[in-house]
């Protein structure tokens, strides 16, 4: 039997937080799980689904289409993926389309570093999906999301120590809020789909996190899950060749329950300061303290006029979603990148 055919029924979770959050090692230590397929970090889903999930039958030619785009996609390089597989598995499932049927039948093939037995539940890991995880309800309605947040204090350093955002602060922060409040609501809308803790306290913990994870998902707790992924070389080999190394290059390593509280030694007041205003009572809602409640005048301007341009630069990518698909690589190739942007307001800031 395919085992396009045989996966149909295995539910899916999504892990999901601001990059430099314990994401990636949450998905690595997954991956270790014999029962579980959770690929490498590519946005599968959301770019095919875009171009493709509005199809209604999938046949020959459909095939070929589907074939040709998901291997162009980026990051799909670093997946060790058998494509004739994932044809067969696809041609078996000829007849009315199904994006979530689809994706299986790709996720089902990917050759994982970790031994596998009977696969008992699919996974995906993106920072990008905490910003609209109904979206991934309309493909997956019955999924279930993993969010992990961390500090936004030492999310902060840690994005800008690994050269992304363009290590712009303000926009740092106002993505961390906006997460934050969109798992919220996510939460409060599907409380029985969502579960979600702390970077710090899985780190001083993570057994105990991990067994309420297998529970959440609806799979077998696995004994010493956590020595099985650090002592793995071929999963350590294939990763350290990967493109992502540079941010990364800890990954397999022992958890460190001191990787935390960096800010408090890092950061100056005046930083911690407008990440306090910017953040607002979010930082309570996601069970953190902020340094400072109460602000001058100057901090109060001095965040306003940045969440006006962020804001406004965001809301021309929204805008950028109603484009037809076709036209969307031209018109951002004439779009200036947030850096540029927020350039043109505050000179060379990184603030």
């Amino acid at each position: 039997m395919s085992q396009a055919l045989s996966v149909e029924n295995i539910p899916f979770f999504f892990i999901i937080g601001r990059p430099r959050s314990g994401t990636t090692l949450l998905q690595s230590i997954l991956d270790a799980h014999p029962n579980v397929m959770i690929p490498g970090e590519c946005e599968l889903i959301m770019i095919l689904y875009m171009r493709y999930g509005h199809l209604k039958k999938l046949d020959d030619h459909t095939i070929e289409t589907l074939m040709d785009a998901l291997q162009k996609l980026p990051k799909i390089e670093n997946w060790p993926i058998d494509y004739a597989k994932v044809k067969q598995n696809l041609q078996a499932i000829r007849g009315d389309f199904n994006f979530q049927n689809f994706v299986k039948a790709v996720y089902v093939e990917y050759q994982s570093a970790f031994e596998k037995r009977e696969i008992m539940a699919f996974g995906d890991k993106n920072p990008l999906y905490s910003q609209f995880p109904e979206f991934f309800l309309k493909i997956f309605p019955e999924a279930k999301f993993i969010c992990i947040r961390r500090d936004y204090r030492d999310n902060y350093l840690s994005v800008k120590k690994a050269g992304l955002m363009f290590g712009i602060l303000s926009w740092i922060i106002i993505r961390w809020k906006d997460s934050i409040l969109e798992v919220d609501r996510l939460t409060k809308k599907y409380p029985a789909q969502v579960y979600s803790f702390k970077y710090e306290d899985f780190i001083e913990q993570p057994g105990y996190f991990l067994e309420n994870i297998c529970r959440f998902v609806g799979i077998p707790t696995v004994p010493g899950l956590i020595e099985t992924y650090q002592g793995n070389k071929k999963a350590s080999e294939l990763y350290q060749d990967k493109k992502s190394e540079v941010f990364h290059h800890k990954i397999y390593q022992p958890i460190d329950p001191k990787n935390q509280g960096k800010w408090k030694e890092e950061l100056s007041d005046e930083q911690v300061m407008l990440m306090d205003r910017l953040v607002g009572k979010s930082a309570g809602l996601a069970c953190y303290e902020r340094k400072f409640d109460k602000y001058p005048l100057r901090v109060h301007i001095y965040a306003l006029k940045r969440i006006i341009v962020i804001k406004l630069f965001e809301g021309i990518k929204i805008a950028m979603r109603f484009v037809p698909f076709k036209y969307r690589g031209a018109i951002k190739k004439k779009l200036p990148k947030i850096n540029d942007f927020y350039s043109i307001f505050f000179k060379n800031e990184t603030i």
